[in-house]
This record gives C-alpha cells, sequence and structure tokens, in this order.
C-alpha cells in the first residue's frame, strides 16, 4: 500500500504564542482493520484564535478551536474546543475555573 499525505489548514490569528516543542496534528488514524499502524486516516483542520497562547510541549488535535486569548497549558493535549478566554490543562485538557479576575489585553 502507498503513503497518502494531505495537508490541512492550519488557520491562526494576527497574534498566537506558540512555545516550544508544540504539536498542531491535523490527522490521526483507527484500528479499523485490526491494526494501529494502518487503518482509515481521519482529517481535519486546526484553528487557533487571536491572542492564544499553546505553552511548551502542548498538543492540539484536528478538529479542535482554541478561542481567543485563551491559554492551554504545557504538556496539555486539546482534543475538544477550548473556549476565549480560558486556562485550560490536563490530557484531556479541560477548562480550569479561574478563581480571580485574569485580566488579557489583545
Amino acid at each position: 500500500t502507498g503513503v497518502q499525505t494531505c495537508a490541512l489548514p492550519i488557520s491562526g490569528g494576527v497574534v498566537v504564542q506558540l512555545g516550544p516543542y508544540v504539536v498542531l496534528v491535523t490527522g490521526d488514524h483507527t484500528r479499523e482493520n485490526g491494526s494501529y499502524r494502518s487503518g482509515p486516516s481521519h482529517l481535519g483542520p486546526i484553528r487557533l484564535c487571536q491572542g492564544c497562547w499553546l505553552a511548551a510541549h502542548a498538543t492540539v488535535t484536528r478538529n479542535v478551536t482554541i478561542g481567543c486569548g485563551a491559554l492551554l497549558a504545557a504538556n496539555s493535549v486539546a482534543t475538544r474546543d477550548i473556549p476565549p478566554f480560558a486556562l485550560a490543562g490536563g490530557v484531556p485538557a479541560h477548562v480550569i475555573p479561574k478563581k480571580s479576575r485574569i485580566e488579557i489585553v489583545l
């Protein structure tokens, strides 16, 4: 079998901060045919909105939007959308409730 390559859009705002070793994954595969190595591909875009920040070693998977001014903590994996101005972290990433007011300037 041949190797398929496909480029999908990764779109971003004018000001987007990416820490070192950030990974943006626009595709993955399943093991529908019994193999982890050669299952069918599933592809989707990633959207990074204005003023978001992905800290070191953060990973964003396909079909995910990181909202305006949102922060994805170091070593986190975003598998679903992160709302605007949210702090998210963990594997998989979830919104961390704010305990005090944080002012974000875009």
